[in-house]
């Protein structure tokens, strides 16, 4: 009877002889799991950050835009109802008006550039470019009679007050 306890013994808990010592730590399987979860995470994180960048670059550009709109109604209140030459988007003439201490820039400059029209009779219109999309139109434009825009939202534009 000893000798059946003993090969139960044996069976259950295996034989002293062929045992090995159980290290503690995880598994292949569980890190791998773990590494899954936490690549997933960082795919979120850094989808909404993008998204974050881009309406932050995009506000930037609308008060940009805003900046050299007033600049140049200040000029034209200061310099007999005309408005400063932006043609190529250089703000020298408000510069050396003292109205605008430097011509901004697009945030991505040198790969995105503000657009400017300037018509000596009409007026002015600048635009950007939206990377999330909520612009206030599609082009701007100025002609002899004044600065129109086409309806959309790819570009925030800005135009003249007067």
């Amino acid at each position: 009877m000893k000798k059946l306890f003993k090969s139960i013994e044996t069976y259950i808990h295996g034989d002293a002889r062929f045992r090995t010592s159980r290290k503690s730590g995880f598994s292949l399987l569980e890190l791998l799991v773990v590494i899954s979860i936490i690549s997933i995470l960082v795919a979120m994180g850094v989808a909404g950050f993008t998204t974050a960048q881009r309406k932050a670059r995009d506000a930037r550009r609308s008060g940009d835009l805003k900046a050299i709109q007033t600049a140049q109604e200040i000029y034209y209140t200061a310099n007999n109802s005309t408005y400063a030459s932006i043609s190529g988007c250089s703000g020298s003439q408000l510069q050396s008006a003292g109205v605008l201490d430097v011509f901004p820039a697009d945030p991505r400059a040198p790969d995105s550039t503000y657009t400017c029209a300037y018509n000596a009779t009409g007026g002015y219109c600048v635009s950007a470019v939206m990377e999330a999309g909520n612009g206030n139109c599609n082009s701007c434009a100025c002609t002899g009679t004044g600065c129109t825009f086409t309806t959309g939202t790819t570009r925030f534009c800005v135009k003249n007050l007067q």
